[in-house]
């Protein structure tokens, strides 16, 4: 986005991955204003995070800037590939659709990556389901998912049909939780009080920071963009809660983040019913999409390694 602003060229995120250093990414700045049109608006379609390696790959379901601390973890033998429906930086208004619909054109993506199984899906929060849909409609067309892995992905409308007095109980457990780390972050210096405040979604309706700022009573977060480039995932939200889940019986495993408050719900995040078969749950340090980074990265890539190799050798 910065560069985007600065030099007027768009970049995909795949470019950061090709060019790390600052010497390498000026000449792709420079080398995009001659780039075709074309080639630019679909290469973050397939982002090649970690393009070596000739073993199975994991596909990755959006997010594709979290995933790279993990892909060097796994090992430069095992190709890392992000795939992305929606483009971050171009913005749309998106008409309702059932969710099984988007879930397949995920797959069409999947399959212009890697045209034939096995597959490794990994997605986080509501990429996690969709992994899930695009296994079982892969599985559907004749192909190998061994392995689905899900971060920070309720059962949808779990949490919303857990009975009283829990379903209260979780709802403001996890208010309770949030605020503290969200106040600890704040009170170490680590973010602003604007940065927090931006992460509710009444605030960003009522552009409640823009006002402060226009009046010039704050500075506006520098991470604006973020929320910018999630402006698809209500979308995704929304037609995830009427999806109706097909079970599954290859192994999937569930990772939680320190986000996951349990005390009223189910360490499996409601899973245990259509993922009965073969189900791994497991916590991991860091917090929602920080888990794929530090020590969160070191702990998934160490579980995950011997189920990757037991696809190889299947």
């Amino acid at each position: 986005a910065r560069v985007a602003e600065t030099f007027g060229v768009r970049l995909g995120v795949v470019r950061l991955f090709q060019h790390p250093t600052l010497r390498g990414f000026a000449g792709a700045i420079a080398a995009a204003t001659t780039q075709p049109a074309e080639a630019a608006t679909e290469e973050w379609k397939i982002v090649r995070i970690q393009p070596a390696g000739d073993k199975v790959p994991v596909i990755a379901i959006n997010n594709t800037v979290a995933y790279y601390n993990l892909a060097r973890l796994i090992g430069t033998d095992r190709p890392f590939l992000g795939i992305q429906l929606f483009d971050p930086d171009a913005p749309r208004d998106l008409e309702p659709r059932p969710f099984a619909e988007i879930a397949a054109d995920y797959v069409r993506i999947i399959r212009q990556a890697r045209p034939h199984g096995p597959y490794i899906l990994i997605g986080l929060c509501v990429a996690g389901a969709l992994a899930y849909a695009a296994a079982d409609q892969l599985r559907r067309e004749g192909e190998e998912v061994p392995l689905v892995v899900m971060a920070d992905t309720w059962l949808p409308n779990y949490l919303r049909r857990l009975p009283f007095p829990r379903g209260p109980l979780f709802r403001w457990s996890y208010r309770f939780h949030v605020g503290r780390h969200q106040l600890a972050l704040v009170r170490a210096g680590a973010v602003g009080l604007p940065d927090v405040l931006q992460s509710y979604r009444l605030v960003r309706k009522l552009r409640v920071l823009e006002i402060a700022a226009a009046l010039g009573l704050i500075a506006m977060p520098e991470g604006k963009h973020d929320w910018k480039n999630r402006w698809f995932l209500p979308h995704l939200e929304a037609s995830r809660d009427g999806w109706t889940v097909p079970a599954r019986d290859g192994p999937v495993v569930i990772l939680r983040s320190e986000e996951m408050v349990l005390p009223f719900a189910d360490p499996a995040l409601g899973w245990r019913g259509p993922a009965a078969g073969r189900l791994c749950s497991a916590a991991v340090p860091g917090w929602h999409v920080d888990m794929f980074q530090h020590a969160g990265a070191a702990r998934i890539a160490a579980m995950l390694k011997p189920l990757l190799d037991a696809v190889d050798g299947a």
